[in-house]
């Protein structure tokens, strides 16, 4: 079933993805300005909302404009009500998690140049520099985690905001971050 194979890898592809991206963020302008705790907000990632939504067209469409029969040769069943059924509980499934990795991502930049990033309650030390005015470097402490080493820019740094963007496999990835509250 290619459908079946198709969503699976929809779903490692979102869920690998979603979770480098949030390995991915914190950059600074002003050093001193993005000593705090962030908590993601955002996830903007054209490569990801493509994989979806194709998904969610390929749901959409399925058995339209074939017989019976034919649905049997190319999907296994003429049922494909149910068939529809379980992808679609399978990509709803892949934005939960998406929106769940988002919802518990916490980067907190402390002044002696550690940062803890928090990841589904996983937590991993790095230490943050700035490699130019947009560019944040996380490298590894050596003493915890299994990160490597992270190069993300700085889109927008202020009281109120943290925009980060980084690269995977060729992707484009930005994530957004609000302080935490005083």
């Amino acid at each position: 079933m290619t459908n079946y194979f198709l969503f699976k890898r929809l779903a490692t592809i979102s869920c690998l993805s979603t979770l480098i991206l949030f390995l991915f963020s914190c950059k600074p302008r002003h050093k001193y300005a993005i000593e705090k705790t962030w908590y993601a907000t955002a996830l903007e990632s054209r490569e990801m909302d493509s994989i979806l939504i194709q998904g969610q067209q390929f749901i959409d469409s399925m058995g339209s404009g074939t017989t019976p029969e034919q649905n049997v040769q190319l999907y296994g069943s003429n049922n494909l009500d149910s068939i529809k059924k379980i992808l679609q509980v399978q990509l709803d499934s892949i934005r939960i998690m998406k929106n769940a990795a988002l919802e518990s991502t916490i980067f907190q930049f402390r002044k002696d140049s550690v940062a803890l990033l928090s990841f589904s309650g996983r937590t991993d030390s790095m230490k943050w520099t700035r490699d130019t005015d947009s560019s944040l470097l996380l490298s590894p402490l050596g003493l915890t985690g299994t990160l490597d080493e992270i190069k993300m820019t700085i889109i927008e740094l202020n009281d109120s905001l943290l925009r980060l963007r980084f690269m995977e496999n060729g992707a484009s990835s930005i994530v957004s971050f609000k302080p935490q509250a005083k």
